[in-house]
């Protein structure tokens, strides 16, 4: 299969400073100790905090057969080792007394064959930043700092780094001016310190400028002290506040010390320097998430954090753990902060201002009137030139203003006869812009302009400092039209806040709003009557089961396969994957990696190229449909007959971007021809799907008339096999089980699928039962529910979830929701069934009775 190459890792890029590259220097901070700059390009370049150890040597690509000793003695030979340690995965690392030492031993020993391998031997180890107790705070407060105040030599460090060297200078020069009292000087610093990195550099730099800046500070703090408890005010940020961290980042730990300078006692401590113990705290979660992020994603790493610590404390701690849950978290925080580069760089006030501009004189006669504004988007047409809000005889406050369409906030605010609107006057350059910014996004999709909208909006709401604000801002950009949306967060700041205090109060009232039911019908489609419904097309006792019975299942196959999914979609996902279907494994292949090789080998099959429209029938919730479009590059349709999933289809592929690439429709197999018309389609292919249909002549039959002359078709069918006997009452009941508890109205022999491709017209290219392969892992194995055969460490939870008591904490939790109504009635007794269908198909995949991958592909015959 044309899998990409994998790409030799590389060095990162260098980084570019803002002003020339400077001239190597030490950087002395402790007795005997030398700390160098990292090397702006090759090994240690990436060093988070530009400063890397020469003493230190990080060891990659050791042998299996090297242990700690052996490491010790190949080394020992170049001079006294320090401390050496052998890690995991093949890494190791040791320090040496003396530069020169350390570099001899780099030199000599990288590339050198030890074992079967060649060693690898950068200096230090440039992608983990160590901590240690303030040393650099300490060296620059006592003046042994020898590092230039200057602002290319400063930037060139890491925030954290950066913070302790100004904070110690400034508590030093502070202390020497002896016009802050003792007690103040910490809060004079940290204020000082906060500024941005232009103007502390000039305050150390000029003494004149860092007296003013310290009477300012003075004042700040007085005010605070003398009036009720409030934060004082930010000092302003100007362009390169970038370089600074934010205020409450901590200056604690500097990136890369080696060993801390001792410090009289008399000396004071910098604030929240050292923990209580002098010990060196762990990591917080939001430090551990944005590492794991920043591995992931190179930018808006700080504003992805943001966002995903906002998920509950389980989704952020299996984000931690697994790297692909991870990947599929910030996908979905992506679609919120999808904006222009120019922008990034731009800081959102803590509450939007209307900018003071001329005013612009007028007329009522030449005002234009406010458009109608479609839901759709965008209008087209300009909005009014802003006069005094308000309606004569209707008295509007915030609150029942932001009751109203955004759209008609606006009109009230434009009509010429308002008055008393408790609404400030909008600025007529703010309106203009607003208007142009809205105007140069109507030739985009739709998505893009509520991305582009969605970037601005956002930060305005997490501005408010209202939680979840990526869920408000996707609600309004659902719920309202885009340019007087777009006014609202320029012109009105305060009637926006209160309709994002509205759908922030609504969404923490609705315990399950996918739940919420109108005469039986949930908002997202599912129906409760037919869950109900679900077991009662089947006998309570398997063995009384007649021809009676699976009639009237075939005659209702709707019903059967909707009422079906409609309970058991959720558990589904979150006991499986987004791809439901089996796999074959390899052995120490995930399974996750399993099901994305089986849908590829598929697609490989059938030949899929770029730019093929492709039909997927039975999409389930688009996973399949997203893995073969990223593999293929092909254009997709998921066709599936349930609304729910069909829901939960697009909602995911929304989030992984490939919306312009798969789109989902809702529609019946057994019409397709109806639906699409003839000659539609380039391929199509189902994954498990076909099964459910009433009859399988019936559906291929629909699929060859969309089919284009020499299309092709491929499927993974559900069967039972040759050994399977009907006449054997045991066989027939564990068909009756899968059936159950599958949503199946019939299972049916291998040979009957074989026919009825053959019936209607195709010709079969290849066909082949890839679970009679000879496979050292069955492909049952996950439906076993023992953790002891997972193949990784992340398909133990999967086995668990499967285990009886993994079956017993979802199956319960899941009646617990039923109970409060967080799910429709009878979702419970439909996912009981789900315990039926996994003995039966471990059961029958045992006995070969089963197989859900009989593979087919197969041609439609070119026409004369």
């Amino acid at each position: 299969m044309p899998y990409p190459q994998q790409v030799p890792p590389q060095y990162s890029p260098p980084r570019v400073a803002p002003y020339p590259p400077r001239s190597p220097l030490h950087f002395v901070h402790g007795p005997g100790q030398q700390v160098q700059y990292a090397p702006l390009t090759g090994p240690g370049s990436g060093s988070h905090s530009g400063l890397i150890d020469p003493c230190n040597l990080f060891i990659k690509n050791l042998d299996t057969s090297i242990d700690s000793n052996g490491l010790f003695s190949h080394f020992r030979q170049f001079g006294q080792i320090v401390r050496h340690v052998l890690k995991r995965f093949f890494r190791g690392g040791l320090k040496l007394t003396h530069t020169a030492i350390a570099a001899a031993a780099m030199h000599a020993m990288n590339g050198m064959q030890l074992g079967t391998k060649q060693l690898v031997v950068p200096p230090d180890r440039p992608d983990r930043a160590r901590r240690s107790s303030g040393s650099y705070y300490h060296a620059a407060l006592t003046g042994t700092l020898n590092l230039p105040m200057r602002y290319e030599d400063l930037s060139a460090l890491s925030p954290v780094v950066r913070k302790e060297v100004i904070s110690g200078e400034l508590s030093r020069r502070i202390k020497a001016m002896d016009v802050v009292p003792a007690e103040d000087l910490d809060n004079i610093v940290e204020t000082i310190a906060n500024l941005s990195l232009t103007d502390v550099v000039n305050a150390i730099q000029d003494p004149a400028k860092l007296a003013e800046q310290v009477e300012h500070a003075t004042n700040a703090l007085t005010v605070s002290k003398t009036s009720t408890p409030s934060k004082s005010p930010s000092p302003p940020a100007s362009q390169d506040s970038r370089n600074l961290e934010p205020p409450n980042t901590t200056a604690s730990a500097p990136d890369r010390p080696s060993t801390p300078i001792s410090m009289p006692a008399s000396l004071s401590t910098p604030p929240r320097t050292e923990s209580p113990s002098g010990s060196v705290p762990p990591p917080t979660e939001r430090e551990r998430m944005s590492a794991a992020i920043a591995k992931l994603e190179s930018s808006q790493v700080e504003e992805l954090t943001e966002l995903i610590m906002s998920l509950p404390k389980r989704d952020r701690a299996m984000c931690l753990f697994n790297a692909e849950v991870l990947r599929a978290k910030i996908a979905d925080a992506k679609i919120v902060l999808q904006a222009d580069e120019e922008e990034t760089s731009t800081k959102v006030p803590e509450t939007p201002v209307t900018p003071q501009a001329k005013k612009v004189a007028t007329s009522a006669g030449t005002s234009p009137k406010t458009p109608d504004l479609s839901s759709r988007g965008p209008s087209a047409a300009a909005s009014p030139a802003p006069v005094t809000p308000g309606t004569a005889g209707t008295a509007y406050t915030i609150a029942s203003l932001s009751l109203l369409p955004a759209a008609e906030i606006v009109k009230l605010a434009s009509s010429p006869s308002a008055s008393g609107l408790p609404l400030p006057k909008a600025d007529p350059l703010v309106v203009k812009a607003t208007d142009e910014f809205i105007d140069s996004l109507l030739d985009k999709p739709i998505q893009m302009q509520k991305q582009a909208l969605g970037d601005k909006l956002w930060r305005v709401i997490k501005a408010f400092g209202l939680k979840g604000a990526p869920k408000i801002t996707i609600t309004l950009l659902d719920q309202e039209d885009l340019r007087p949306l777009a006014h609202l967060m320029n012109s009105y700041p305060t009637v926006l806040k209160e309709k994002a205090q509205m759908v922030q109060a609504n969404a923490n009232f609705k315990m399950a709003p996918e739940a919420v039911e109108t005469n039986g019908v949930t908002a997202d489609g599912r129906q409760e009557k037919r869950i109900t419904n679900y077991t009662k097309f089947w006998q309570n006792d398997m063995s009384k089961e007649g021809e009676v019975d699976t009639s009237n299942r075939l005659d209702s196959y709707a019903d059967v396969v909707n009422g079906y999914y409609d309970a058991a979609t959720l558990l589904y996902e979150y006991a499986w994957a987004g791809s439901f279907h089996f796999s074959r494994f390899y052995k120490g292949e995930s399974f996750a990696a399993s099901l994305a090789r089986h849908e590829h080998y598929l697609a490989a099959q059938m030949g899929l190229r770029p730019g093929m429209r492709v039909l997927d029938v039975g999409c389930g919730v688009g996973g399949p449909a997203r893995e073969i479009a990223r593999f293929a590059d092909v254009n997709i349709i998921g066709l599936n007959n349930n609304e729910y999933q069909v829901g939960r289809a697009r909602k995911h592929t929304k989030y992984a971007g490939l919306e312009n690439q798969i789109s989902f429709v809702k529609g019946d197999f057994m019409k397709l021809v109806e639906q699409f018309g003839e000659n539609s389609f380039d391929a199509v292919y189902a994954i498990e799907a076909t099964v459910h249909a009433p009859s399988w002549e019936g559906v291929y039959e629909q699929i060859k008339g969309v089919l284009k002359p020499g299309g092709i078709f491929g499927v993974y069918e559900w069967c039972m096999t040759d050994k399977w006997d009907p006449s054997i009452p045991e066989h027939k009941e564990l068909a009756h089980q899968i059936e159950i508890g599958n949503g199946i109205p019939e299972m049916r022999p291998i040979a009957k699928a074989r026919q009825a491709i053959l019936n209607v017209g195709f010709e079969i290219l290849h066909e082949e039962d890839l679970a009679d392969r000879p496979d050292e892992i069955p492909w049952y194995y996950p439906l076993e529910g023992d953790v002891f055969k997972a193949q990784t460490l992340w398909d133990i939870f999967t086995c668990w979830r499967i285990s009886k008591s993994g079956q017993f904490v979802s199956h319960h939790g899941l009646r617990l929701l039923e109970f409060v109504g967080a799910v429709p009635k009878g979702t419970y007794d439909v996912c009981e069934t789900l315990k039926i269908a996994g003995s039966a198909l471990t059961a029958t995949g045992q006995q070969k009775l089963f197989t859900p991958m009989y593979l087919v592909i197969c041609k439609k015959p070119l026409e004369n």
